[in-house]
C-alpha cells in the first residue's frame, strides 16, 4: 500500500492535497480454459508453492460510467463489488506496462449500500477534468459474476496470489450473457516481480494458457460500445531524450513493445490478418530493441531472446505475404489481365486462409508464451534505471549500422534482389536505432527524411520480390505459366522503377555523418 496524493481546490481556488490509501497491483493475466486450470490447479509445480487455498466464492461486480463513457475516455475504472453482504469500491488508474509487468493504481473504500459512493469519487477524480456534473449521472454499463478461487503462493522470497475467475460479462439491466470469463491473474504481494515471473514460466509448461493484457472492464467495454471495440492498433511513437540513461531507455522501449504486442492479441480481434501483422512488427520492434542496446546488455541473453524473437516474426510472417501480396501488390499491376487477376487473387486467398491458422497456432503455442515470459522475466531483473548515456550509446549505434550500410555498396539496378533485401533490413536496423536511443541535438533532418523514403521504396521493392518467390514457388495446376511469366515480367518492370529513386534516397543516407554533426553541435 503507498499514499497516493491527488490534487483538489478550496473554495478559494488555491489547490490542497488529499491523501488516498491506494495499492500499486504488478500482475499478470492469462486466459485458460476450464479443463487447462483445472491441470494446473492440480500439478505438483503450483501445489508446492501453495500456503492456503481459499474455497470458491461468488462475486459480482457492476461498473460504472457517465451516458459519454467519460471515465473510459480517461483511463479509469469504477467497479463497485460484492462478495456474500462484502461491499467494495474500487477506482482503479493507471493501467500500464512497467519493467515487463502489467502494473495499475487501486483506491478502494468499504460499503454499506450496492452503490457508488458519489462523495470519494469526485475527491478521487477531482483533478481529472470530468464535472461533479458528469459523475452525478453515473450509470451501469456492465457487470461481471464469477466464482473466484484464490490461492496464496510463496516462491523462494516472493509472496503471490493466484486468482482464478469462472463466469460471465452481462447486460446490468437485462443480466444477459454478453461473453464468458475464464482466466488467471497473478499478483506480485511482495518481493521480487523476476521471482514471479520465474514462476509463472515453470507453471507454463504445466498448462497452456494464453497471457493477455486487457481487463474485464476493458472486454467490457469493447462488447457494449463498437467505438471501443478491440481493433488493431499501430505501434505509438516512442520519444527517447538525451537526458536519459541507458536502461531507462531499454525499459521504456521494451514495456512499449510489450504494451503493443498484447493490444494486438489476434485471439481477441476479429480482424485477424491485421492483428498477425501488428503482433510481428511487435515482435520486429523487440529485436531492434535487443540490437541498438546490444553495448550493454549481456550477450547470451540478447541472443537467445533474439533467436527466439525471430523464430516468431517469421512464422507469423508465412500469412502476412500472402496477404500483402494479395491486397497491396496485386492491385498495382496494371498490366494484368483480368482473368490473370483471378487466378492470382484465388491462389493467394487460398495460401492465406491455409497459412492463417497455423500463425494463430503458433502465437498460442507453449514456445510463444514461453517467450514472452522469459522477456517479461529479463526486464524484470534488470535495472529499471542506470547504465551508461543513452545519447553516447545512441550515437556509437547509428554510427555501427551507418558503417555497416556502406559495407553493402551501391544500389544499382543490378544488383541481386537478395543484396537489395540486406540494405533494406541494415536501413530498417538504422530507423529503429534512431527512434528508441536519443541523439544529439538538430540531428540531420535531410538524412532522416530521405531514410523514412528509402524504407518506403525499399519496402514496395521488397514486396515485389516476394511476389516473385511466391508466384515462381507455386504448381502449374495453381498458376499458369503465361500468368506466371506475366508477373514476373510486370514485377521486374517496377522494381527497375522504383531503385533509381530509392538509389538518391540511400546516397543521402550513407553520406550522413554522425560524428561531424556531434562535434558541431
Amino acid at each position: 500500500m503507498e499514499l497516493l496524493t491527488i490534487a483538489t481546490k478550496r473554495a478559494s481556488g488555491e489547490p490542497k492535497r488529499r491523501p488516498f490509501l491506494a495499492e500499486k497491483q504488478t500482475q499478470a493475466k492469462f486466459a485458460i480454459s476450464a479443463v487447462e486450470a483445472r491441470r494446473l490447479m492440480s500439478s505438483k509445480a503450483l501445489k508446492r508453492h501453495t500456503l492456503r487455498k481459499t474455497p470458491a466464492i461468488l462475486q459480482h461486480t457492476t461498473y460504472y460510467d457517465t451516458p459519454r463513457f467519460l471515465l473510459k475516455k480517461s483511463n479509469i475504472t469504477l467497479q463497485v463489488r460484492q462478495t456474500g453482504t462484502h461491499i467494495v469500491q474500487t477506482i482503479q488508474a493507471g493501467r500500464n506496462f512497467t519493467a515487463g509487468a502489467l502494473t495499475r493504481w487501486e483506491i478502494s473504500r468499504t460499503l454499506e449500500q450496492n452503490e457508488p459512493h458519489l462523495g470519494m469519487v469526485r475527491q478521487v477524480l477531482a483533478g481529472t477534468g470530468i464535472s461533479s456534473g458528469a459523475l452525478q449521472r453515473l450509470t451501469r454499463v456492465f457487470s461481471t459474476s464469477v466464482r473466484r478461487t484464490r490461492l496464496e503462493l510463496a516462491f523462494a522470497d516472493t509472496e503471490l496470489s493466484l486468482i482464478y475467475d469462472q463466469g460471465h460479462l452481462s447486460h446490468p439491466v437485462s443480466d444477459e450473457a454478453i461473453e464468458t470469463i475464464s482466466e488467471i491473474k497473478i499478483e506480485l504481494k511482495s518481493g521480487s516481480a523476476e521471482k514471479m515471473f520465474i514462476l509463472l514460466c515453470r507453471l507454463n509448461e504445466k498448462c497452456d494458457w494464453q497471457q493477455i493484457g486487457v481487463t474485464k472492464a476493458e472486454r467490457g467495454y469493447a462488447a457494449i460500445s463498437r467505438p471501443h471495440a478491440f481493433r488493431p492498433r499501430k505501434h505509438k511513437e516512442f520519444v527517447s531524450t538525451s537526458s536519459e540513461d541507458a536502461y531507462s531507455v531499454l525499459q521504456n522501449a521494451m514495456s512499449s513493445a510489450l504494451a503493443h504486442f498484447f493490444v494486438n492479441n489476434p485471439n481477441l480481434l476479429a480482424d485477424k490478418a491485421e492483428a498477425i501483422h501488428q503482433t510481428r512488427v511487435a515482435v520486429r520492434r523487440m529485436r531492434a530493441i535487443l540490437h541498438a542496446c546490444k553495448s550493454f546488455i549481456s550477450y547470451m541473453d540478447r541472443k537467445a531472446l533474439n533467436g527466439e524473437l525471430r523464430w516468431l516474426q517469421t512464422r507469423l510472417g508465412e500469412c502476412r505475404d500472402w496477404h500483402v501480396l494479395r491486397h497491396e501488390t496485386l492491385p498495382k499491376m496494371k498490366e494484368l489481365a483480368a482473368e490473370q487477376r483471378v487466378e492470382i487473387d484465388r491462389l493467394a486467398r487460398k495460401n492465406h486462409a491455409k497459412l492463417l491458422p497455423q500463425a494463430l497456432d503458433t502465437y498460442r503455442s507453449r514456445r510463444a508464451q514461453r517467450l514472452i515470459l522469459h522477456i517479461q522475466c529479463w526486464l524484470a531483473g534488470l535495472p529499471v534505471q542506470g547504465g551508461p548515456d543513452a545519447a553516447n550509446v545512441g550515437r556509437s549505434a547509428l554510427k555501427m549500422n551507418i558503417r555497416r550500410l556502406r559495407k553493402l555498396g551501391r544500389l544499382t539496378e543490378r544488383k541481386p534482389l537478395s543484396e537489395i533485401h540486406a540494405i533494406r533490413i541494415k536501413s530498417k536496423k538504422l530507423r529503429y536505432t534512431l527512434e528508441i536511443l536519443p541523439m544529439s541535438e538538430g540531428a540531420d533532418a535531410q538524412a532522416l527524411k530521405s531514410l523514412t523514403a528509402l524504407q518506403e521504396k525499399l519496402g514496395d521493392l521488397n514486396d515485389l520480390a516476394k511476389c516473385l518467390e511466391l508466384s515462381g514457388a507455386s504448381r502449374e495446376s495453381e498458376l499458369s505459366l503465361g500468368t506466371r511469366e506475366k508477373i514476373r515480367s510486370s514485377a521486374e518492370k517496377r522494381i527497375s522503377k522504383l531503385i533509381p529513386p530509392a538509389r538518391v534516397h540511400y546516397n543521402v543516407v550513407l553520406r550522413w555523418n554522425p560524428e561531424i554533426e556531434n562535434k558541431s553541435g
